[in-house]
């Protein structure tokens, strides 16, 4: 559900009608005014920031993919599913396996530029390239201390 903030200002001249004073109405839209100020130059956890555009990236792997029709279909297919539970237990996790030069990154950079409006300079996505190394303990130390876990329920991990 998007909400705009004519809709807010018009809640708040509602429930402040009963006889508050015109500071408690000017302070509530002050409030409403700097929460969209703010999200408008700072990344925020909404559909302004992470638009989940799932026909541009069908677009985009139909037409920069090749010879990796399966791939896109799987992928597709497991962010409509994904995109439909309005609550989410656990997060959604793609691994990509393939020899390099396989299009690995490449699929995944097609999904950060669909899903977040930043794509992968978004503050919620972390990317690393590793080869070996990549254990538990590198995860919960890049990842987990570094504030991974609290900012924002659609972060995205990307491994090569």
């Amino acid at each position: 559900m998007q909400v705009f903030p004519y809709s807010i200002v018009a809640i708040f001249f509602i429930h402040h009608a009963v006889g508050l004073s015109f500071g408690s109405i000017f302070n509530d839209l002050k409030d409403t005014f700097s929460y969209y100020s703010s999200s408008l130059i700072s990344e925020q956890c909404d559909k302004r920031w992470i638009p989940e555009n799932i026909t541009g990236l069908e677009d985009d792997l139909e037409k920069y993919l090749h010879g990796q029709d399966l791939a896109a279909e799987i992928i597709i297919s497991a962010l409509r599913s994904h995109l439909k539970k309005t609550y989410r237990k656990k997060p959604l996790v793609f691994t990509l396996h393939g020899w390099m030069g396989g299009g690995k990154g490449y699929t995944a950079d097609f999904i950060l530029k669909n899903w977040f409006l930043k794509g992968g300079r978004s503050k919620f996505v972390r990317k690393y390239f590793a080869r070996k190394g990549y254990t538990a303990d590198f995860i919960l130390k890049n990842w987990f201390l570094k504030g991974g876990r609290s900012k924002f329920v659609r972060k995205y991990f990307a491994r090569k």
